[in-house]
């Protein structure tokens, strides 16, 4: 921003004195239980009913999930548990389809990047290899032009 002339850069200078790198969610897995326990409280005044916590199966399927949305997600999630259970727990019963639909597809490795690739372009230049049955220059045809038939 200060680059682009957005923000002054004594204005930058002063308020970068320390730098704080919070690690994504999915980092830091064994925080939920607590963060769950902290929205929930932080909800329930408004929503005015009175919830103790969320069962351990929800707690588990927390902690599986990659949080693609980080803390929000989460936090949204617990909301409207909070808003729409009917229990003082919140049962796995609560949690809404759209989020199971998301547990259930497969979770993002995030790892090897480079790896990834290769393992990919093997299983393409294989599947182009058998719908060709390993007539090479048809494959290479597939292959490179994407050809789906």
């Amino acid at each position: 921003m200060v680059r682009q002339g957005k923000l002054h850069d004594d204005l930058y200078d002063r308020l970068n004195v320390v730098s704080i790198c919070v690690p994504p969610l999915r980092a830091r897995m064994e925080d939920i239980p607590l963060l769950v326990d902290y929205f929930i409280s932080d909800c329930a005044g408004e929503a005015r009913r009175m919830v103790t916590g969320a069962a351990p199966q929800v707690l588990d399927l927390f902690q599986q999930y990659s949080w693609p949305g980080n803390i929000r997600e989460l936090r949204n999630i617990v909301k409207r548990c909070v808003f729409t259970g009917r229990t003082e727990s919140i049962p796995q019963e609560d949690l809404s389809f759209d989020f199971a639909q998301r547990l259930a597809s497969p979770p993002v490795n995030l790892g090897n990047y480079d790896e990834q690739l290769r393992e990919l372009s093997r299983q393409l230049v294989a599947g182009a290899l058998k719908r060709s049955h390993d007539n090479k220059s048809k494959a290479a045809d597939l292959f490179f032009k994407c050809d789906t038939k």
